[in-house]
């Protein structure tokens, strides 16, 4: 009876999980068909797409270089073999994308179980699940919710000592992204103090289990190696030359990237709670420390050790890369795992209420998601269908002139919608004679352009003034979605 009672929160907080991935599973499904978007398009469903023609590989000599753009190729197989077995169109991979988020939603709540207790885990996640950028990307083919969890998963495998599991898991992360590298080399940096603190401390440990526990831990690190020396042996540059342009040491940069990280990760998006909950913590430990540091949890303690050496490394990284919201999304899963771990340990310190702050926080992250209505498009917010909506029809209408044959400028995103048909905007041939702002180095003849078309999404203020302007062009028609708009021109 005792132990029927005991497993009693941990069945109903597994119920509501799964009854809360149903909800999203609903909500998502209608969305499941829309075509690519903006770097789902442009990038990694044209990879996949040639992945999925040819034959799922792991080596770069089975893409063209301008296809991966540099990156390890576990996410490309990974989509391409869905593809492979279920057929290529946006419903099959954004299904698969969802059901790889559904498979780190429960992984999120059982290794937080482990630390916790099922309610507070179960709030954990229902915080992380709330988030909008979270909602919009847990069906995306993009990498970002792949590589979250692909952080969170090896750090638990290290931390309970299954470390083969631990290799495996931390392997696909260095071979799907560059920016895995930075979080096993975090890994590496704290097993590393953790391992001479113990050796300094206690003396348990020979020198040489040590070295051989740290080569362990860093060993995945060779794995991903291996991929840029096999890439400059055929292609003579370790990381995609393109990118590495990208990078900027400036002071300049840094702030500014530091700025845009602080306001996605702590301040914007409904986060304010969340930053408030954790300074409120801050407060509580600051005063416990003063009285008795034994009075946390060892687990909790190591393991947050782990996660803040990922987000802090991350963090350095993203100040001088190039960089999307998107990309900051595994800082917010750290964000919020130590959040949770940390209020689940206010909780054991006699703090009772932390749960209830939690409810609060999800309460007013899904006010949040209801009611903001950003004046800007982007692929963390939820208002992306709504550019795809125009840009559906932009095309559709341009299908109906026939004009796969005329002259046509456009922006970036648009150039790639009329001529990939694996994007799925399409509903005929190609249109073969389409520039982008892009190539205007190439294709600045204005005068001799039949159609220009203009989104709100990466529009050339500059460009699209000129051509309003213009007393020989016309507006043909303009469609709207919410905030998002797009525009066709021709000359009169």
């Amino acid at each position: 009876m005792n132990l029927i009672s005991s497993r009693t929160p941990s069945v109903i907080a597994t119920c509501i999980l799964f009854a809360g991935l149903l909800t999203l599973w609903i909500y998502k499904f209608p969305l499941l068909q829309l075509p690519f978007f903006w770097d789902e398009g442009w990038s990694y469903a044209e990879a996949v797409w040639a992945m999925y023609n040819n034959h799922c590989c792991l080596l770069p000599e089975c893409l063209s270089p301008d296809l991966f753009r540099g990156h390890p190729l576990w996410f490309y197989f990974m989509n391409a073999a869905a593809a492979q077995v279920f057929g290529f169109s946006p419903f099959v991979l954004h299904a698969f994308s969802l059901s790889v988020t559904s498979a780190f939603v429960i992984a999120f709540f059982f290794i937080l179980k482990k630390f916790t207790n099922p309610v507070f885990a179960l709030l954990g996640t229902f915080l992380l699940l709330s988030q909008e950028a979270f909602i919009v990307q847990s069906s995306f083919m993009l990498p970002e919710v792949f590589i979250a969890m692909m952080t969170i998963i090896p750090i638990y495998f290290l931390h309970t000592g299954r470390n083969f599991l631990y290799f495996i898991t931390a392997a696909i992360l260095v071979f799907t992204k560059e920016s895995g590298f930075v979080i096993i080399c975090s890994v590496v940096l704290v097993t590393c103090i953790l391992a001479i603190n113990e050796y300094l401390r206690y003396d348990k440990k020979s020198i040489a289990s040590i070295a051989g526990y740290l080569f362990m831990a860093g060993s995945p690190l060779f794995v991903g190696a291996a991929f840029y020396v096999y890439q400059k042996i055929n292609y003579d540059w370790y990381f995609f030359p393109e990118h590495l342009h990208l990078i900027d040491l400036s002071a300049g940069s840094a702030l500014s990237h530091a700025g845009l990280i602080a306001d996605f990760i702590f301040t914007g998006y409904g986060r304010k709670a969340l930053t408030a909950i954790s300074i409120f913590i801050l407060l509580i430990v600051f005063l416990h420390l003063r009285r008795n540091w034994g009075s946390f949890s060892k687990d909790i303690l190591k393991v947050t050790g782990y996660l803040m050496a990922a987000f802090i490394l991350y963090f350095l990284f993203s100040l001088f890369n190039y960089i999307l919201l998107r990309y900051l999304m595994i800082l917010l899963v750290i964000f919020i795992l130590i959040l949770t771990l940390w209020s689940y340990q206010m909780h054991l310190l006699g703090y009772r209420f932390f749960h209830y702050i939690l409810c609060g926080a999800i309460g007013l992250s899904l006010y949040h998601d209801i009611t903001f209505n950003p004046s800007w498009i982007d692929d963390v917010s939820l208002n992306y269908k709504d550019v795809i909506a125009v840009h559906k029809k932009a095309v559709n209408f341009m299908e109906s002139r026939h004009a796969q044959l005329n002259k046509i400028f456009t922006i970036y995103e648009m150039r790639y919608n009329l001529t990939h048909p694996e994007l799925f905007y399409l509903n005929g041939p190609p249109f073969v004679n389409v520039a982008s702002d892009v190539e205007l180095k190439d294709y600045h003849d204005f005068s001799n352009t039949d159609y220009y078309i203009f989104s709100n999404l990466q529009l050339n203020q500059s460009n699209y003034e000129y051509v309003k302007s213009n007393p020989s062009v016309q507006l043909l028609e303009k469609y709207e979605c919410g905030k998002a708009w797009c525009e066709i021109y021709a000359r009169k």
